[in-house]
């Protein structure tokens, strides 16, 4: 046995180590890819199915996101101890890892889904369509499930070739499947069809990869996997209450209708967060690998603060364009939806101190300090929930709440970097510095965007030709912020250096 894992250890490492930019690259460019892609997909099932049925269909994700924790636990296990034992190339360890996180995340998330299509049948108090949206979510839970099962496994052992290719699969089968069902069916063909890209997104990770694990149960290893994964498990569903509480309450009180235009909101900030999570796939197993290999002091240091600095200084940048262009492209694109771009400007921003934190959760995870990454999310989700819940009790407008949200976001961000910093930085005036300067990018954006609006002249914001130009003024003055990160980071060396490592091969 220790031969055959021995061998599967070693046909499990890539041909060739991917440097971090390049890997971040990969999988960022896959990502974006996948953002264009799914803000054309977005932009027609909306325009086919209105702001209730986008509503219906994003109700039946909430509920798919909080069920998904009960299988977390595993997955999350998996996503720890795996980068831990491949940097203490420790065969045995990991074949045993992947064996039971498979046999558990796979039993556990069927029995999930199931649990939610008994719900939306007979126990669920919404109208039919709603009901049946839930059912297929059921399934969608069980699949994608799995599939985020892979995902971790993959990662961990750096096949970011195949997660690239798995995220374009991904993609365009749920461009085409999902665009062609809010057609034929309205939402119940949207769920149908992000049903079916869920399944040949399964097909292909399982041909891709090669994967084949052992079936046989090891009681002891299940449990104690679970008890690794469960803190982690925690973070998760933290971490979906931190992004998602503000949606649950206000489609409580609003109803389906305005919870579907806020949601053009939360997709925005969704969309704006698909790069640091790009960046934060390739450093989470990279900063448990340091800590695996006992790796020194200094090189855990830059492995969060380095990548917390380029994410507080561009990040804001990216969402400030986002700010200008939304007003015209939702009145071009889907004016049923016109409502909803004040929130979605608030939100755009909010994604800033979504990405902060990544490194440093990363960093408290591997120190085994999972309470402390729990605590700042629920900290910030009981912000965020208890100011929507006083928002929709008053009739609050939805910026409002994206406001509220966006405090919420905040405050999670700067407990985790203050409690982690403190590990790095000795000094209390230092770390005081430290965090003010994660937050002065955001708010040099917001002078920006002020200022680009009045330079702008008469043009109006919703009209093309306005747009463009308050981006022009925009990225003209944020400027600092890129120069900022570069002279901190290095970043802008790292990019060249892969633009020529593209071009010689």
């Amino acid at each position: 046995m220790a031969g055959r894992d021995e061998e599967r250890f070693q046909d499990r490492q890539p041909q060739r180590k991917l440097r971090a930019t390049t890997a971040v690259t990969l999988i960022g460019g896959s990502s974006y890819v996948a953002l264009v892609a799914g803000l054309v997909r977005s932009i027609i099932v909306m325009r086919l199915i209105g702001p209730r049925g986008r509503g219906i269909q994003r109700l039946a994700g909430l509920y798919k996101g909080y069920l998904s924790n009960l299988s977390v636990g595993w997955r999350h296990g998996v996503s720890k101890e795996l980068p831990l034992a491949i940097g203490a190339e420790d065969a045995g360890r990991a074949a045993q890892v992947e064996d039971t996180g498979y046999l558990a995340v796979g039993v556990v998330s069927l029995l999930a889904g199931l649990g939610m299509v008994a719900y939306a049948l007979w126990l669920s108090p919404h109208q039919f369509e709603t009901r049946v949206a839930l059912a297929i979510g059921g399934g969608l839970l069980a699949a994608e499930e799995m599939v985020a099962l892979y995902w971790s496994v993959l990662r961990s052992w750096e096949s970011f070739g195949t997660l690239a290719i798995g995220e374009l699969v991904r993609t365009f089968a749920q461009l085409g499947l999902m665009i062609l069902g809010a057609w034929l069916l309205g939402v119940t063909g949207v769920m149908l069809g992000w049903l079916a890209a869920a399944l040949i997104l399964l097909g292909f990770l399982d041909l891709a990869s090669r994967i084949r694990v052992s079936a046989k149960v090891d009681w002891q290893q299940v449990w104690g996997l679970l008890l690794i994964g469960f803190p982690v498990a925690l973070i998760s569903f933290a971490d979906i209450l931190l992004r998602s509480i503000d949606g649950a309450v206000l489609v409580h009180f609003y109803g389906e209708e305005r919870f579907g235009l806020y949601t053009v909101a939360m997709q925005m900030a969704a969309y704006l967060f698909a790069l640091p999570q790009a960046a934060g796939f390739v450093i989470w197993p990279k900063v448990l690998e340091s800590y695996g290999a006992e790796a020194d002091g200094e090189r855990r240091s830059r492995r969060v603060l380095l990548p917390t600095i380029a994410l507080a200084s561009v990040m804001p940048v990216i969402g400030g364009t986002a700010w200008l262009l939304m007003p015209a492209a939702v009145n071009l694109l889907v004016p049923r939806f016109a409502l909803s771009v004040p929130a979605a400007q608030v939100l755009s921003l909010g994604a800033t101190f979504l990405a902060l934190p990544l490194a440093s959760n990363a960093a408290l995870v591997a120190n085994d300090r999972e309470p402390v990454v729990i605590a700042t999310k629920m900290a910030g989700a009981l912000v965020a929930g208890g100011g929507t819940l006083y928002l929709v009790t008053h009739e609050a407008a939805l910026s409002s709440v994206a406001l509220v949200a966006c405090t919420g976001f905040t405050v999670a961000a700067l407990l985790s970097l203050a409690v982690q910093l403190q590990e790095i930085i000795d000094r209390r005036e230092q770390l005081v510095r430290e965090l003010a300067l994660a937050i002065a990018p955001t708010v040099w954006v917001a002078g920006a965007l002020g200022a680009a609006g009045q330079l702008a002249g008469g043009l109006p914001e919703a009209s093309v030709p306005g747009a463009l130009l308050r981006v022009l003024v925009f990225l003209a003055l944020g400027s600092p912020c890129l120069l900022y990160a570069h002279r901190r980071t290095g970043i802008g060396r790292e990019l060249l250096a892969l633009l020529r490592d593209r071009s010689r091969s």
